[in-house]
């Protein structure tokens, strides 16, 4: 069945949040979860061993969704649940609890958090396949890695001469008469310099021969899923030596970015960039 555009949902991952919300013909709903595929909420009241009421501001289109999933505690074993009242505002489990008045819980499932998103827009039972819906995601959780610098350490390689350019950029300051400077944030834990270069006219200086970059591939990290970066001088006009790189690194596909592979190459992401360093060749 061809699927339509007024049955779309459209997801927005963050580092703490997921923002999604659902089109159906003239109709359009939105909620906010954890990025952990969670909705959090706090014990009210006690009502039974099987039961308890909850205060929450979740206000979802479809509550009945909430049957069939997982209450979990901060500390206890996760309960299957069995209904939930949307008007009573009240949780009964599959079995006994031990939940005391004012802990906070969360409720989920082991789904990612778009397609929990998603079943609680659309109404589509947690056990049921999501058919006829388009389903639209984005994330910055890429961006928080950067900003954050908590992404996989990455190896960079370039020209001799150039391993500090990164670390000395343009030599800017914010602040001209500041007296503590502070040391800039590198994205790369290792730098590999390359004896190999190309002038501005494509015209090849120095080859990258087999000894050249079996010398470089001794110093790549032993874990062939680490990130790699190439970036060679004027590589838009002569780019076989980042290819010969990328060919002999060794490093393996793991992922879907560009061109399958965790090996990104200048030439690749920048064809029309020139790159002018003051730099005599």
């Amino acid at each position: 069945m061809k699927i339509t555009k007024s049955q779309l949902v459209s997801v927005d991952v963050g580092g703490t949040f997921c923002d999604a919300s659902y089109v159906n013909g003239d109709k359009v709903s939105s909620l906010k979860i954890l990025s952990n595929s969670r909705l959090r909420a706090t014990i009210l009241s006690i009502s039974d061993a099987w039961t308890v009421c909850i205060k929450e501001s979740w206000s979802l289109p479809y509550p009945q969704i909430l049957q069939d999933c997982i209450c979990f505690q901060a500390i206890g074993i996760p309960i299957d649940i069995k209904t939930y009242d949307p008007i009573a505002q009240t949780l009964h489990f599959y079995k006994k609890h031990q939940i005391y008045v004012g802990e906070v819980i969360d409720i989920g499932t082991n789904a990612e958090a778009p397609v929990f998103a998603a079943h609680l827009l659309t109404g589509i039972p947690m056990n049921s396949p999501l058919k006829n819906i388009e389903l639209r995601i984005g994330t910055t959780k890429g961006t928080n890695a950067l900003l954050e610098l908590r992404g996989a350490p990455c190896v960079w390689i370039t020209n001799e001469g150039f391993k500090d350019l990164l670390y000395i950029k343009t030599q800017q300051r914010p602040d001209l008469f500041q007296l503590n400077i502070p040391e800039p944030n590198l994205l790369h834990n290792q730098v590999i310099e390359t004896k190999a270069r190309v002038d501005a006219n494509g015209l090849e200086l120095q080859a990258m021969n087999k000894k050249e970059w079996e010398r470089i591939k001794k110093d790549l990290p032993k874990d062939k899923n680490t990130p790699l970066a190439i970036s060679l001088m004027h590589s838009y006009q002569y780019p076989e030596h980042e290819r010969i790189l990328k060919k002999n690194s060794g490093m393996r596909d793991i992922h879907l970015f560009l061109f399958r592979q965790n090996c990104c190459r200048s030439f690749i992401f920048c064809p029309g960039v020139k790159l002018r360093c003051a730099m005599l060749i």
